[in-house]
């Protein structure tokens, strides 16, 4: 018979809807302050509003934006995102405060405190 593959979870299918950027209705373009290096991610209104009010209130009318954030903030945002969609995350400690910052920022309340968690625990 053909080879039948397990079937994926919930958080294996939003990671793949993650990666390869399917049906994504969403670009953002995060700029990292004071440099012109820019990275695009592919993502889901529907996801990202689910999160955050003000990702909810900036998509309302669009479906790009460009995002202005510190370096350090802009380099974790592909984990920021991936927060959003898988839930989970790894963090390196040097990651933490940028993270922090960018959920505080974007309203993502159960990422600030699992970050701020993550400080105490690591910082005590």
């Amino acid at each position: 018979g053909a080879p039948t593959t397990p079937p994926q979870t919930p958080l294996q299918r939003l990671q793949e809807l993650l990666r390869q950027g399917n049906a994504s209705d969403v670009i953002l373009r995060v700029q990292a302050a004071g440099t012109d290096e820019v990275r695009v991610f592919h993502t889901h209104r529907l996801l990202l509003g689910l999160h955050s009010e003000l990702f909810r209130e900036l998509l309302s009318n669009q479906s790009e934006l460009v995002l202005q954030e510190p370096r350090d903030c802009a380099a974790v945002f592909d984990k920021f995102i991936r927060y959003l969609y898988c839930g989970e995350l790894t963090v390196l400690l040097a990651q933490a405060i940028p993270l922090h910052r960018l959920a505080t920022k974007y309203g993502v309340a159960s990422l600030q405190r699992g970050v701020a968690d993550y400080m105490r625990a690591h910082l005590a």
